[in-house]
């Protein structure tokens, strides 16, 4: 891991209540999550890995939805005690292992779905990127589904454009066709103030070929799945209309 991969991780040391509280958002809520689950499809019974889980709430939401094994991983310990502190009161059955670039041992081929949920904007460059897809091929069967949420590269270019959605983003300047974009991230949702945290925009082809080179095939994207009766439809014209996040899926050939 080279000093930026470091940075990028480190800016998540002690942000495990904030994400809990993030995760309340109407637009995680109502949108986020009715499409990631939508494109997960049935998930009883399967085994799922939450490859850079964070807080665990999706990986309390997959075993709540009827999933058998949900192992959740990531790089920041802090991260990883915290979900483990809800696991304590909770006892869903959930597991959470802290991981950096290599799988503990047992996960060889043993997921039916790996789904990663803002872990690609955390990748700083193609090598990392590709490692990452090559990675998350390594623990699933045959057969096996990833499902992935990623910063869209095509996103507006204005702070204050998603704000009433509780977050904002700045495109750093970088000179034209850089891969990936870098860009700030600001958490303003309820009582966040979280100012600054850097992730990075892929583009979809680099996603797609990414996934190819891996060994993925019948790459697809998802459109968005919004709850209907929770918020009023212009709420969500804005996100609809310059989407700040791609949700794809691809299986293991």
């Amino acid at each position: 891991m080279n000093a930026t991969q470091h940075e990028a991780h480190m800016q998540f040391d002690h942000l495990g209540e904030t994400y809990d509280i993030f995760g309340r958002s109407p637009f995680r809520q109502f949108m986020e999550y009715p499409t990631t689950f939508a494109a997960m499809g049935d998930i009883s019974g399967l085994s799922i890995l939450d490859y850079g889980c964070g807080s665990g709430l999706y990986t309390r939401m997959l075993k709540r939805k009827g999933a058998n094994r949900c192992v959740g991983v990531d790089a920041t310990p802090s991260m990883i005690e915290h979900a483990q502190g809800i696991e304590k009161s909770t006892a869903l059955g959930a597991e959470y292992v802290v991981m950096d670039d290599k799988f503990p041992q047992g996960f060889e081929g043993a997921f039916d779905i790996v789904l990663a949920v803002y872990v690609l904007p955390f990748m700083t460059d193609v090598e990392q990127l590709e490692a990452w897809f090559r990675n998350s091929t390594k623990c699933l069967r045959p057969g096996g589904r990833l499902v992935a949420v990623s910063g869209s590269s095509d996103t507006k270019n204005d702070p204050g454009y998603f704000q009433q959605y509780g977050f904002r983003l700045y495109k750093d300047e970088a000179p034209e066709g850089t891969e990936p974009h870098p860009c700030k991230l600001d958490l303003c949702y309820d009582t966040l103030d979280n100012k600054g945290i850097q992730t990075y925009l892929w583009t979809k082809a680099r996603l797609e070929d990414a996934s190819k080179k891996a060994g993925f095939g019948d790459f697809e994207w998802c459109e968005p799945v919004i709850k209907e009766g929770k918020v009023d439809q212009s709420f969500w014209e804005p996100v609809l209309s310059r989407p700040n996040t791609y949700t794809f899926r691809c299986t293991l050939l």
